[in-house]
């Protein structure tokens, strides 16, 4: 019954719920916390439920109701909820501070109190609290990134943490720099990088480290090729004349410098259109990492073996890169073909290394396309890039229209040489039928990468014998435990690693047969980068080609089929690609075949939660197809609203997703849905709740022209067009929308709106 309360309650007797947190079942004490933080509440007795929540934090004798309101406090967030947070940390060893610490580094409002925490933690006169600065810090470092007053005391918490004698502390100092970074790179201001690496490096952060991300932040962020080089070329000058070993005793992490400049430096040198440059310093920086990998560190210890396959993965990314530094220059033939061949080995060397530490590997592509040197992360998705006169008059940046291109020409080829891990991608002409180029083409008919493949097969079965040794102990443990009772849990995960062992074995007798390929599919899992090709086609606005492209990954996994190992990643990628074509198709105008696709999305995914709950698969993995679910069908509340005119069937939908998903994004459309409808009042309700930003600019401006207030909404809309669009043929794309979405029809005779949405 709590249960069921705790999902219908109104808003209006949320009063009534409070007793629930003295009721004598711990049980019931936990659903009441939960209930008090539920999202749609907003500021409903704010002050009511902050309290009673952070009685229970301190004063409960079950630590799983403490644990609960904690966890609320942290979602309800705001100045008092915040407060009560860090009162809750003060003592470090305790799981409570921890906890508490945790929620408040993700609540609404958290800041203010988290900084003060972090001060005062890192202080030279206070004592380093080393639980709560891991949880802490990582915040901290995204807020460094974000506040352009920033200080060098600010700055210095930073420097501490990298220094701190707790490895866990370290560690979450390095998380903490690597989203500092992230955010720089996301907020795309030109010279704020610079700025805040020149001062980080005045309180202590290493002149290399300096050099090395503010060459990454330039290419990925500013689009400053010509800087980019020249932070290269420094970090190359400071590393490549210390590497005689008389000189220096660390040769090792100076090569691997060496090798970040020269790559660095190399990427730079393709987005200045110096292609000739480009692949001499590439094939440098390829030279230097293959120094390090000769020192064979995956013959040492386990930590030196999985930081010889972290190696093996950049070495890969570096073939990447040259296979692009030559479709830059033109060749898309066979020499890029044996580019991205390599490639693929070295990737497929660094899974098999991988598996026999680990055991069951499965992996593919976008671990590295994502990697943060990969060609996907420093140039694709960029608007353009800026060169200097003095690096040559002949050279000629990288535009947009042209990365673009080349992004579709570097999957193509990729998507040749592994055939089916990078769908959506038509294979080079030719390619296919040739005997010449078998061995590039198809990796069974590549002794090298065949012996991979057949050695991460291999390491598989034998990671599993392993894994179900330890379950089968598990399993006779609980028995032992408990005599005459069958363990469920232990029993159902042997039974799963049997069937894995099973399916495992029958891989490794379909390798031995002629014309069985299915254990090849089973071990690499299907890549993602058509889908960004696509979105990057959309932004270009060549909707109907980008629909295409997501369309034949859709049919090529299909036709591949699903493989057992990667199924709902399968069904993931597919469901991803038909909601982008329900978005092209919605841009295109055609709303009837948006509202086909988008439907067969939402009836896929559907089918995936269902399997995942069968299976008992965690909340969260649950969850990550439920918000895609949420997201097909606010898409097909979009397009019924604007496209087929119907808002009914919109709002219908939309009450659909608003049941899975209680966001701020959420309630905004919520609010604007209200707003629609003529509830007045519930709309500027919502509107109360909801902090503006990035991802709710559009629709507060169509909420608020729906209310009649003219100025709030053109202030939004103007916000939107300025601010959230990467390319000129992106935000054009959004002033067309805009132009004609019935939301924004109060605004169309103003001349304000009319100069934004450029209708003459």
């Amino acid at each position: 019954m709590a249960e069921r309360l705790a999902d219908i309650l109104p808003t209006s007797q949320v009063l009534e719920a409070l007793p629930l947190l003295a009721d004598r079942d711990p049980e019931i004490r936990v659903i009441a916390a939960g209930l008090l933080a539920r999202p749609d509440l907003a500021g409903a007795a704010r002050r009511e439920r902050v309290g009673a929540l952070a009685r229970a934090a301190a004063l409960d004798a079950d630590r799983r109701v403490v644990m609960a309101a904690i966890e609320s406090l942290g979602r309800i967030g705001g100045p008092r909820a915040t407060a009560e947070l860090a009162a809750l940390t003060g003592d470090d060893m305790n799981a409570v501070a921890v906890a508490a610490a945790r929620a408040l580094a993700g609540a609404p409002g958290g800041l203010s109190p988290l900084c003060a925490l972090v001060r005062r933690s890192t202080a030279s006169e206070g004592r380093p609290r080393s639980a709560v600065l891991v949880e802490l810090l990582p915040r901290y470092g995204q807020w460094l990134a974000d506040e352009p007053a920033a200080t060098a005391g600010d700055h210095a918490p930073l420097v501490f943490g990298l220094r701190h004698p707790s490895f866990d502390v370290r560690a979450a100092a390095r998380v903490a720099f690597d989203r500092l970074i992230s955010r720089l790179i996301d907020s795309a201001v030109p010279g704020r990088a610079s700025s805040l690496l020149g001062k980080l490096g005045g309180v202590g952060i290493e002149r290399d480290v300096a050099l090395y991300q503010r060459a990454r932040i330039c290419l990925a962020a500013e689009g400053d090729a010509a800087g980019a080089l020249v932070a290269a070329r420094e970090l190359v000058r400071s590393r490549g004349l210390m590497l005689r070993p008389s000189a220096r005793t660390d040769a090792f992490e100076s090569q691997l410098w060496l090798f970040r400049g020269l790559y660095l430096q190399g990427i730079a040198e393709i987005a200045l259109g110096d292609h000739a440059a480009a692949s001499d310093s590439l094939s440098s920086a390829a030279s230097a990492l293959d120094v390090a990998l000769s020192e064979r560190r995956d013959l040492l210890s386990r930590p030196e073996r999985a930081r010889h396959v972290d190696l093996l993965h950049q070495r890969a990314v570096t073939e990447v890169a040259r296979t692009l530094a030559l479709v830059v220059r033109g060749d898309s033939g066979i020499g890029a073909l044996e580019r991205g061949r390599s490639a693929h080995l070295i990737h497929l060397e660094a899974q098999a290394v991988y598996a026999e530490i680990e055991g069951n590997v499965t992996t593919g592509w976008d671990g590295l396309l994502t990697a943060d040197l990969s060609p996907y992360r420093l140039l694709f998705g960029r608007k353009g890039f800026a060169g200097s006169s003095s690096e040559g008059a002949a050279l000629r940046p990288l535009d947009r229209a042209t990365i673009v291109r080349l992004e579709g020409a570097l999957g193509r080829i990729l998507a040749t040489v592994s055939p089916g891990e990078l769908p959506g991608f038509e294979p080079l002409e030719g390619s296919a039928g040739s005997a010449l180029l078998k061995p590039l083409t198809d990796p069974l008919e590549d002794p090298q990468r065949r012996e991979l493949l057949e050695r991460i097969n291999a390491a598989r079965l034998t990671g599993l014998e392993s894994a179900i040794e330890e379950a089968d102990a598990a399993y006779l443990r609980a028995q032992r435990r408990a005599p005459g009772m069958l363990p469920e849990r232990e029993y159902e995960a042997l039974q799963r690693l049997q069937g894995m062992r099973m399916r495992a074995a029958q891989a490794a007798e379909q390798a031995t047969r002629a014309g069985d390929r299915r254990w090849v599919r089973d071990l690499r899992i299907p890549g993602s980068a058509a889908l960004w090709f696509a979105q990057d086609l959309t932004e270009e606005g060549r909707g109907a080609e980008a629909r295409q492209v997501a369309r034949r990954l859709e049919l090529d996994i299909e036709s591949r089929g699903i493989s057992n190992w990667w199924f709902y990643v399968g069904h993931e990628r597919i469901a991803r690609a038909q909601l982008l074509q329900g978005s092209a198709y919605t841009d295109e105008g055609l709303g009837e075949e948006a509202e086909e696709v988008l439907l067969r999305a939402v009836e896929r995914i559907e089918d995936i939660e269902k399997q995942l709950k069968e299976n008992g698969a965690s909340k969260a993995a649950v969850a990550q197809f439920r918000n895609m679910r949420a997201s097909a069908l606010v898409s097909l509340a979009v397009n019924a609203n604007v496209k087929l005119r119907a808002p009914d069937r919109a709002r219908s939908y939309y009450e659909r997703a608003y049941a899975l998903r209680k966001d701020e994004f959420m309630r905004t459309l919520l609010a604007c849905y209200r707003a629609r409808s003529g509830a007045e009042p519930e709309a500027r309700a919502l509107l109360r709740t909801i902090q503006p930003g990035p991802g709710t600019w559009y629709n507060l401006a169509c909420t608020h022209a729906l209310l009649g207030d003219v100025d709030e909404a053109l202030e939004y809309l103007r916000s939107e067009l300025e601010q959230n669009h990467s390319s000129s043929e992106s935000r054009a794309r959004q002033q067309e929308w805009a132009a004609e979405d019935p939301d924004l029809a109060s605004l169309r005779d103003d001349p304000r709106f009319r100069r934004l949405v450029r209708v003459d």
